[in-house]
């Protein structure tokens, strides 16, 4: 009877996950997965007291690109 109590737990949260990762992958297109790293950048260097962060380009991508 726990077993089966267990199994049933186990399979909503499978199914859970299953939503949420479609969720995820329907919503996390390139412009919000780049926004989310500059985010986690900004809390790293927060964190190791570093005041002043900015964005470059070493792409080569300049004005002429």
């Amino acid at each position: 009877m726990l077993r089966q109590e267990a199994d049933k737990v186990k399979q909503q949260e499978f199914k859970h996950t299953e939503q949420l990762l479609k969720i995820k992958a329907e919503g996390y297109k390139e412009p919000v997965l780049k926004a989310m790293v500059l985010e986690s950048t900004e809390r790293i260097y927060q964190h190791l007291g570093i005041s002043d962060m900015k964005v470059v380009n070493i792409a080569g991508g300049g004005a002429g690109s």
